[in-house]
C-alpha cells in the first residue's frame, strides 16, 4: 500500500530566511519505492516590514513563479553522490512557465497551491494574509498563506516507471538555499522588509519495491 511521508529538516528551527541553507535526509524501509513525481515542498510564508507582519505595503512575487522564488538553488544526492543541482533556480521556473502555461492556467489549483497566479497584482493580496469572519465581525488575526509547491528536480521529471527502490539508491537528500529577499520579492521592498518560512518540509509517497509486491496469478 501506498504511505505518505513528511519529512522535517535536518537543522530544524522555527523558522527561515534568506540565504539559509535547508537539507532533507529522505530514508524508507527496506522493500520500499520512492513513488517519483510525488515530492512536494511545504510550509507557510510570512513577510515582514520590520517587526510586522505586512498588511497594506505592495509586496509582490512574479505571478508565474510563485513560492519557487523563494529558493536560490536547489540539490539532489544520493548515497553515491550528488546527481543534480541547479542554480539561479526561479529564472529555470520562469522560462518553463513562459515556454509552456498561459495566463488562465494560473488559475489552476495545481498552481494556486504553489502561490502562483494570473497577475502580480494578485500575489500582493496573497503575501498580506487573510483574515476570517465569525459571525458577522472580521477577525482582527491575519493568517498567512500557506504553499505546497512541486520543485521542478530529476524526482519529479521521471517518465516510465515512477518507482525508485529505496534498495538501489538508499537514502536520498534534497538541499534547497533560500533567496535573498530582493530576488524573491518585489515592489514595495525595503531594506527592513524581510520574509520567514515557517512549518517548513518535505513530503512524498512511497510503494512497495515491484519485487516485494505479491504476484496476482495463482501459481
Amino acid at each position: 500500500m501506498s504511505i505518505y511521508h513528511s519529512v522535517e529538516p535536518q537543522n530544524l528551527k522555527d523558522n527561515y530566511t534568506e540565504y539559509d541553507q535547508v537539507s532533507f535526509d529522505l530514508s524508507l524501509d527496506e522493500g520500499r519505492a520512492y513513488l517519483l513525481n510525488s515530492i512536494r515542498l511545504e510550509g507557510e510564508l510570512q513577510v515582514y516590514e520590520g517587526s510586522a507582519k505586512i498588511t497594506t505595503q505592495n509586496v509582490k512575487m512574479d505571478c508565474k513563479i510563485g513560492a519557487h522564488s523563494l529558493f536560490e538553488s536547489l540539490s539532489v544526492e544520493t548515497n553515491a553522490g550528488l546527481i543534480e543541482h541547479i542554480a539561479d533556480y526561479p529564472r529555470v521556473v520562469k522560462q518553463r512557465a513562459d515556454a509552456t502555461l498561459c495566463r488562465n492556467d494560473m488559475f489552476n489549483s495545481k498552481y494556486v497551491s504553489e502561490l502562483r497566479s494570473g497577475d502580480d497584482e494578485i500575489t500582493a493580496n496573497v503575501l498580506r494574509g487573510f483574515k476570517t469572519l465569525v459571525g458577522s465581525n472580521v477577525t482582527s488575526e491575519s493568517f498567512s498563506p500557506d504553499f505546497s509547491l512541486v520543485p521542478d528536480i530529476c524526482l519529479n521529471n521521471a517518465l516510465g516507471d515512477p518507482l525508485l527502490s529505496a534498495g538501489k539508491v538508499g537514502s536520498l537528500r534534497l538541499t534547497v538555499t533560500l533567496n535573498r529577499v530582493f530576488n524573491a520579492l518585489f515592489g514595495a521592498v525595503t531594506s527592513n522588509t524581510s520574509y520567514q518560512v515557517k512549518d517548513f518540509r518535505v513530503c512524498f509517497t512511497s510503494l512497495p519495491s515491484p519485487s516485494n509486491v505479491p504476484s496476482s496469478t495463482p501459481s
